[in-house]
């Protein structure tokens, strides 16, 4: 693979990925905790407790992170069990729960499924929408961020049309363009969602193949850009292997690297 970055400064995108991500913070019971410097004092300066949002049958998958055209910053997380999407307002410490429409769930036929949310913004600052989807599910969705903060979901969720196959979604470019994977294959499609002229059809001739799939048996299973908004890296692992015990004497495999298209320039 050929780059045109050094291999000192791709170490350094890399911690810079790695901080980012370590920032972010992590669960802690029904508690969110992120973390300021982490590699100096791992001082916690915000918690957000999501006890009173979730419930015994809760089975909370993603969390993003948006910032309204004020400023003002807001997380989002996905609850697969009771169809949710439970939104925090950081700077008031608010928060509350957005029940999606029944109609998401009618298709679907896994008994545990997975609730995919991903965050892709709108060409004015501010701007931007939440697409949706559940694993096992035929189709995809989408809500504007506005409609989320506040707290409306009623005829707001627009149904964008059948997906080819099921689709695990990996993640976004931090701007319009999300990323994705079928379930069980190793190749890797983009999508921009605010193409020029065509901003609500959704089918696979907008779809564009960004990686194929390596001869490790790994799978991607995050998409994210650094900190600094310019590589954009992806993160694969045979955890299907794995988890079945079937990884042999090697053990777990875990590859980070920049995303590289097929035309072989790197992905931005």
């Amino acid at each position: 693979m050929a780059l045109e970055k050094s291999e000192s400064q791709i170490q350094t995108d890399v911690k810079s990925v790695a901080t980012a991500m370590y920032r972010l913070g992590h669960w802690v019971g029904t508690e969110y905790q992120y973390w300021d410097k982490p590699d100096k004092d791992d001082k916690v300066v915000k918690q957000f407790d999501l006890s009173g949002l979730v419930c015994s049958a809760s089975r909370l998958n993603y969390i993003t992170a948006d910032y309204g055209d004020d400023g003002k910053a807001f997380v989002y997380v996905s609850d697969a069990a009771t169809r949710a999407v439970i939104v925090w307002e950081v700077e008031t410490n608010r928060s509350f729960r957005v029940v999606l429409p029944k109609a998401i769930t009618h298709d679907c036929t896994g008994r545990r499924d997975v609730l995919y949310i991903a965050l892709a913004k709108g060409p004015v600052a501010g701007g931007g929408s939440l697409y949706l989807t559940y694993l096992t599910s035929n189709r995809m969705y989408r809500i504007d961020t506005c409609n989320l903060r506040r707290g409306c979901s009623d005829g707001t969720v627009a149904d964008l049309g059948p997906k080819p196959e099921k689709m695990v979604i990996l993640g976004t470019d931090g701007r319009t363009t999300l990323y994705f994977r079928y379930r069980g294959q190793g190749d890797v499609y983009a999508w921009d969602t605010d193409r020029p002229g065509d901003v609500t059809t959704f089918g696979s001739d907008r779809f564009t193949l960004v990686r194929k799939a390596d001869d490790c048996g790994r799978l991607a299973t995050h998409v994210a850009p650094d900190n600094q908004g310019g590589v954009l890296w992806i993160l694969e692992s045979n955890f299907p292997d794995y988890i079945s015990g079937a990884v042999g004497c090697l053990g777990a495999n875990v590859r980070l690297q920049p995303l590289v298209a097929q035309c072989g320039k790197q992905c931005t």
